[in-house]
């Protein structure tokens, strides 16, 4: 098989699993991230889609908060959750607590409670079917955006300016 027909099989691959034709092509087929909600709405930015698709710092936000509610979970002892530790959540270290777990989960949560109130906007449940529950939902594509933004500037944009 050459090169060109197994790229050809993974655009294949990715269009029976979702992926829109026009997102799915020779550069972004092979891409890990085209596996998950975030990661197409990541790929349809780069394509210049306004309508459907998130900038790099949207996407990192979304990575970051993935993570941070997966080791919450897993913290507290979820059913049904991962029970290892995840790269980049920043709550996989050791010597976390349940209560420090808590009081950062409480952290993010009130960041996503405030842009929600002062927007009027459902902003926590975009979070959560977007990007927990991995749903596409077009209408939840702005309150999504809403989150992310927050999550950026109250998390994220001082770990860039640090570095």
């Amino acid at each position: 098989m050459s090169a060109d027909e197994a790229k050809s099989v993974v655009i294949e691959a990715r269009v029976r699993h979702g992926i829109p034709r026009e997102y799915a092509d020779l550069a972004d087929a092979g891409r890990p991230n085209a596996g998950t909600i975030h990661g197409r709405m990541r790929l349809a930015g780069i394509q210049g889609d306004r309508e459907q698709g998130i900038n790099a710092d949207q996407f990192a936000a979304a990575e970051w908060y993935i993570g941070r509610h997966m080791a919450y979970l897993r913290l507290i002892g979820a059913p049904g959750r991962p029970h290892e530790p995840m790269e980049g959540s920043g709550m996989a270290g050791q010597g976390v607590t349940i209560p420090d777990a808590i009081a950062e989960w409480n952290k993010v949560l009130r960041v996503l409670q405030d842009i929600s109130t002062e927007q009027r906007s459902p902003v926590i449940a975009a979070m959560d079917t977007i990007l927990i529950r991995q749903a596409f939902v077009h209408q939840m594509v702005g309150d999504l955006r809403l989150g992310l933004n927050a999550i950026h500037r109250a998390f994220l944009a001082g770990q860039r300016r640090a570095a």
